[in-house]
């Protein structure tokens, strides 16, 4: 009857210690997640400021980068149509 309670008991112990490894790694993972999320913030935050530094400063110049994306998006999409 010992035995049985020792095996099930081990069991658990073992289950436990799994748990408590995947609790530990998805610790880790979320501090990393939560560093990324402000690192793109920051990112973000940096590009909205120099997106309106450059609206606001020379708005010919913004619409012409604007027209220059728009033209590469234009020919990425015209390879695309000739590629398939």
């Amino acid at each position: 009857m010992d035995s049985t309670i020792d095996q099930q008991l081990s069991v658990l112990q073992n289950k436990l210690q799994l748990l408590l490894e995947k609790c530990h790694a998805l610790k880790k993972e979320n501090e990393l997640l939560k560093k990324q999320i402000e690192k793109n913030k920051q990112s973000q935050e940096n590009s909205y400021k120099n997106l309106i530094a450059l609206k606001t400063n020379n708005p010919e110049e913004l619409e012409k980068r604007i027209d220059k994306y728009l033209q590469e998006i234009d020919r990425c999409l015209l390879l695309l149509n000739v590629e398939a």
